[in-house]
């Protein structure tokens, strides 16, 4: 039995020209799958790392994705921070009107141009002082209002007008009158706007005198004007 099978391997070995049986090649035979393991192959390479989190996409992947949410943060901060200082500003301050009046001209002196319900303050002309403070209150009132719709108020966004306003220096009860009575015709409105000027024109009559007539503890409007400030012509 040794025999022939030393024989069949000295033939063996001819056949691929060796002298031996170490000489033989071997044969290669191809690995199995285990039915009880998963498949070959239906892995990513990147498992097969020693060190998965190192591998250099995953971590430039894993980059982007931080600066992105810090980026969208970022954004979210500022606009919270911003509405935020916006709510305090309304709720402190409340609406605001911010136009003003234009400085109304009297005799020696001019009502100085001031915001919305502000007193009226009193300048008088080089040469002249003021002898006393006017009689009647004055404030600068709205006189006048007419708006147009832009565009329609949505859910999300608040209605655009745009709104022609007069302004005027004026006494509270004068001012209010006016302003219930004088939306309609723009030209009557400006005749009365007109009108309240002069009348406050001639309330003002009187306030301020020359320096030169001063006399004694102050200047004395009679002596300028022939009568006391403020009293009709």
């Amino acid at each position: 039995m040794f025999s022939a099978r030393s024989g069949w391997v000295s033939n063996k070995a001819s056949w691929y020209g060796a002298s031996s049986e170490r000489d033989v090649p071997a044969v290669f035979t191809p690995p199995r799958d285990d039915p009880a393991t998963a498949p070959r192959f239906t892995t990513s390479p990147r498992w097969l790392d020693d060190n998965p989190n190192d591998h250099p996409t995953r971590a430039a992947t894993r980059q982007a994705c931080a600066m992105t949410l810090m980026g969208c943060f970022a954004f979210g901060l500022v606009i919270v921070i911003v509405w935020g200082l916006y709510s305090v500003a309304s709720a402190v301050l409340g609406p605001q009107h911010f136009l003003t009046c234009e400085a109304q001209p009297f005799d020696h002196g001019e009502i100085a141009a001031a915001s919305v319900n502000t007193t009226a303050e009193v300048e008088c002309n080089e040469g002249y002082a003021l002898e006393m403070p006017p009689t009647v209150q004055l404030r600068c009132h709205m006189v006048y209002e007419k708006c147009i719709v832009l565009r329609q108020e949505t859910e999300v966004e608040p209605a655009i007008r745009k709104c022609d306003r007069k302004y005027v220096f004026a006494p509270d009860q004068d001012a209010h009158a006016l302003l219930a009575a004088g939306n309609g015709d723009e030209a009557a409105v400006d005749r009365q706007v007109q009108s309240l000027k002069k009348n406050t024109a001639r309330t003002m009559e009187g306030l301020c005198v020359a320096k030169t007539i001063v006399r004694g503890g102050g200047p004395r409007a009679e002596e300028l004007y022939g009568r006391p400030p403020g009293a009709p012509r």
